[in-house]
């Protein structure tokens, strides 16, 4: 599995990238902020401006596109690095190549000695430890952070990429470039989704060069430890509440969309817990789940009132370990049909193509292919997804009770 990866779509008139450091988790977890601030500043450095509002509006402004650093966490890397997005050569006034441009930034970004303004460094500082502190009062953050490192505290998804306020003032401009030293001789990822008209992928392979083979992906389910509940009281007007539960699952692409088919019937936007917990019997404000494939759970979240919490949790258990009792086909149908026109959504919106494209290239190997997927639904059966209900085991559950 090559490094590069070419998205040819003519589909739509923009040209989309990739260009990423392919770190060892290791490297970041040695101060984690430090990686979020250089992140942060990197590219505004590029041009010394200082508010993440500006730097977007000069890109906007001068080249018509996009251009942030962002990661990618996945498994045991982390791919650090720039996606730009910016309209087809063909579409620009003559003589005006935004992807060239770009393309330009990034290797100064990427391969020359780095020049960090103070100013620059200290405000995005500021802002992250006032983001950390903020973040520390947000009652779903604390819920979520507490029904996974109860379960499971050395897991890889309990990894906090911001860091501390402690990390975060260890950040100066030495460290921060002796960080872009230490990262520099890591091999370089690169994605291009466009039609390559101008020979733009072939541009990226001359200057970021091929030669390497992308680290394969690893599926780590959390431990199971027996059934693990914890609370806590908390200066909020809001009360929270997670559960998770293991399924037994191996990724295949039809397995993976057996899973999704069941997580829309229990918490999707037309689901069983829906219909039970909210609507008939009134004990939460919102109810919803989502499932973690690689860890092999499904989080059900939800907002309550302080006096509903025995009873939602007892519901919702009560509910899941009767699952074919609850649902029927209907919910089922519904829920492909739900499937099939998110995917029609990604269809037609290219930057949602080229982000399944980049994270699936990364976590699994493969690229997205909207036939295939929607093959893969068309032969589930509704027995297929009672047979993985049944292997529904609840795990963790985690509450932060407000006012």
């Amino acid at each position: 599995m090559k490094n590069s990866l070419f998205i040819k779509n003519e589909k739509f008139i923009t040209d989309y990238c990739m260009i990423s450091r392919v770190i060892p988790l290791e490297i970041i977890k040695e101060n984690p902020s430090l990686a979020t601030v250089y992140a942060r500043i990197i590219l505004k450095s590029l041009k010394n401006i200082q508010g993440i509002k500006a730097y977007h509006d000069f890109i906007h402004e001068n080249y018509g596109a996009s251009f942030i650093y962002r990661n990618y966490l996945m498994g045991d890397f982390d791919y650090l690095g720039i996606c730009f997005e910016c309209n087809s050569k063909k579409y620009l006034p003559q003589n005006f190549d935004a992807f060239l441009h770009l393309v330009d930034e990034a290797k100064i970004a990427f391969m020359e000695e780095p020049i960090f303004d103070e100013e620059l460094i200290n405000r995005n500082k500021e802002e992250l430890i006032e983001y950390i502190k903020k973040s520390s009062k947000v009652p779903y953050k604390i819920c979520y952070k507490n029904v996974y490192s109860q379960l499971d505290p050395e897991h890889r998804i309990n990894f906090e990429l911001i860091g501390t306020i402690k990390q975060v003032e260890e950040v100066n401009k030495d460290s921060l470039i002796d960080f872009h030293h230490k990262i520099s001789k890591y091999p370089i990822s690169f994605i291009y989704q466009g039609n390559n008209e101008f020979h733009q992928f072939e541009l990226l392979k001359d200057i970021f060069k091929d030669d390497f083979e992308l680290p394969v992906y690893k599926d780590v389910p959390i431990g199971k430890n027996g059934y693990i509940y914890g609370e806590q009281d908390f200066d909020n007007p809001h009360s929270y509440l997670i559960m998770l539960y293991s399924i037994d699952f191996e990724y295949s692409l039809r397995k993976n969309y057996i899973l999704r088919l069941l997580n829309e019937t229990i918490g999707g936007s037309n689901s069983i817990l829906f219909d039970e917990i909210r609507e008939k019997r009134g004990l939460c404000y919102s109810i919803n789940s989502l499932n973690l494939s690689s860890e092999k759970i499904i989080e059900i979240t939800t907002q309550i009132s302080k006096n509903n919490v025995s009873k939602t949790i007892k519901a919702i258990d009560e509910i899941l370990s009767n699952y074919d009792k609850y649902c029927d086909e209907s919910y089922f149908e519904i829920a492909k049909m739900d499937l099939i026109s998110q995917l029609i959504e990604v269809e037609d919106s290219a930057i949602s193509t080229f982000n399944n494209n980049v994270s699936i290239l990364y976590k699994r190997g493969r690229i997205y292919n909207f036939k295939e997927c929607i093959e893969a639904i068309e032969s589930i059966q509704y027995e297929d997804v009672l047979d993985l209900a049944k292997t529904l085991c609840k795990q963790s559950t985690y509450v932060v009770k407000g006012k």
